[in-house]
């Protein structure tokens, strides 16, 4: 996948990827230690990583291995 700075990019899209709960927590410490700003979203049914890389492109990483994510994070 290659990803570009658009100015004419819509406003809102994002893309979305699936992973299993080590994944997940994977994917969480690799992105804090990059120093990317990260909003962790508990949906009850799922957990969500939201941020954006340094193109500006927005990223979403859901897991539905909610309580295994609950327990590895503590």
């Amino acid at each position: 996948m290659a990803l570009f700075d658009r100015e004419d990019a819509p406003k809102g899209s994002s893309l979305a990827f699936g992973t299993d709960a080590e994944g997940f927590v994977a994917w969480k410490d690799h992105l804090e230690s990059e120093g990317l700003d990260l909003r962790l979203a508990d949906h009850r049914l799922a957990y969500s990583l939201y941020f954006h890389d340094p193109w500006g492109n927005y990223h979403e990483i859901t897991t539905y291995s909610r309580d295994e994510v609950a327990e590895k994070l503590g």
